[in-house]
This record gives C-alpha cells, sequence and structure tokens, in this order.
C-alpha cells in the first residue's frame, strides 16, 4: 500500500530509517548539550531537579528550529496533507529510570480543539531513539 492511501486509510505512519543515523546522533549531541547547558523551555520532576521534559526547543536553540523545518519531514507532512503547515510545539519527554514519573495517557487533541489549535489536517511527527 502505497504511503499516502495507507495514511488516509490509518491515520498514521511508520518510517523506519526516514532520518539517517548522522542526523539521530545529531540530534542526540545536541540534546544532551541543550541538558547540559539548559536554556529555557525545561519542566521538572517533583524533585525541582530532574528534567522531565524539554518544550519549545525550536523557539530557543538554532538546531531544533532547522531540526523543525526539516525538508524530508515538511515534504511528507505537505504531501499527506495538501496544506501549508506551521508548528505548534516542539516538545522532548524525558524518562529517567526509577526517578522519572510516568507519562499518563492522555489526548492533546481535546485541549487543541479548545483553543481552536486542532483540524482533522493535524500532524504529529514523532522521533524516538532508544539508547
Amino acid at each position: 500500500m502505497e504511503q499516502k492511501e495507507f495514511y488516509n486509510k490509518n491515520g498514521y505512519l511508520i518510517l523506519s530509517g526516514f532520518l539517517s543515523k548522522d542526523e539521530l546522533n545529531d540530534i542526540n549531541a545536541h540534546l544532551s548539550d541543550y541538558i547540559k547547558n539548559v536554556k529555557k523551555g525545561v519542566a521538572l520532576e517533583a524533585d525541582g531537579k530532574t528534567i522531565r521534559g524539554l518544550h519549545g526547543l525550536h523557539l530557543y536553540d538554532d538546531f531544533f528550529k532547522r531540526l523543525t523545518n526539516h525538508p524530508a519531514i515538511l515534504d511528507l507532512a505537505k504531501q499527506l496533507l495538501h496544506k501549508e503547515l506551521y508548528v505548534h510545539q516542539f516538545k522532548v519527554n524525558l524518562k529517567e529510570a526509577i526517578i522519572g514519573a510516568s507519562w499518563p495517557w492522555h489526548q492533546d487533541y481535546i485541549f487543541l480543539e479548545r483553543v481552536g489549535s486542532y483540524s482533522k489536517s493535524t500532524f504529529n511527527k514523532y522521533v524516538y531513539s532508544l539508547r
């Protein structure tokens, strides 16, 4: 089944190898550097020192701004949605073993609909990196 057809039928795509190993290494290196030299957008765990999440990285760091505008990702999204896009949020969820609290299941779309940011053409991209 073609990507667009699969996406239209199922509402998602899983693209293994979409970003190169070098790109993933760059993401991990820049993320590690950002964590060491925290700028803005940090959410902490209950202990007040363990980083739980990073929000809006594209607003504070040029590397993540460029990643947000990655041509392959934007081209794919535009191909699937046939629309111009904007970034609603850029978020990195971090989960520290043992220390970090869980991220309970939830739906952001209910909130997005209430604030007028949701449409049936909302596009999420996730990059999973297991170390």
